[in-house]
């Protein structure tokens, strides 16, 4: 129910470009798939080291080159 309101909301708020819509919503699906695995983490768990600040462009996640 909450992704077809989201899916609703980017489709008036970015109506003429589709390409777009779809990067925000991979976006937003990304950041779901993080927040639930975190949240069925146990209290006080280990989460490793978070890394760089993830970057999102028009073509989606970008790669930290190493």
């Amino acid at each position: 129910m909450i992704r077809a309101s989201l899916i609703s909301l980017v489709q008036r708020v970015l109506p003429a470009d589709q390409d777009l819509r779809h990067q925000v919503m991979a976006y937003f699906d990304w950041g779901t798939a993080i927040a639930l695995d975190v949240s069925q983490s146990p209290v006080g768990a280990d989460l490793g080291t978070p890394g760089p600040t993830p970057r999102w462009g028009r073509q989606g996640l970008i790669k930290h080159q190493i």
